[in-house]
């Protein structure tokens, strides 16, 4: 399967801002959901052996990070480049023409945010040679990595 990438919107039919039974209507029931931390408001909701989780925020939980990582086995896409196959160096290349990347992040090699995207990368490793291309990609609601959710 393919899943297409869309920064302040969402990954195909799994919108940011939607609610959470929308996304279970998407997706089917999730395989597993937990709590990210003690301090989580709603559950993460996972599918895909855990590959494709979906965080939520509010007081009605609705979508606000969708993280997949390359263990999905799917083909994951963005703007138009297949993210799991394209070198980590050459992808950031690509997205700086889009938008900066925050160069203090303290994970730099390891973390790529793109706050006027409110996306991240991440690899666990530079040095290993599975790690040439990231691990994960994640995608947040308007404002998500700078504090300011005004979507």
């Amino acid at each position: 399967k393919n899943l297409r990438v869309e920064p302040h919107v969402g990954v195909d039919g799994v919108r940011l801002g939607a609610a959470r039974a929308e996304v279970h209507q998407v997706l089917g029931a999730p395989s597993d959901s937990f709590m990210k931390s003690r301090t989580s408001q709603h559950p993460t909701d996972c599918w895909f052996d855990a590959s494709f989780q979906v965080f939520y925020s509010g007081a009605a939980p609705s979508v606000e990070y969708i993280e997949i990582s390359r263990e999905a086995g799917h083909r994951v896409e963005l703007l138009g480049q297949s993210i799991f196959v394209v070198e980590a160096q050459e992808l950031i290349q690509i997205l700086q023409a889009h938008a900066p990347f925050d160069a203090s992040d303290p994970e730099l090699g390891y973390s790529y945010v793109f706050p006027s995207l409110d996306l991240a990368l991440w690899r666990p490793t530079t040095d290993a040679p599975e790690d040439r291309v990231f691990r994960t990609v994640g995608i947040g609601a308007r404002g998500y990595f700078s504090g300011r959710h005004d979507a």
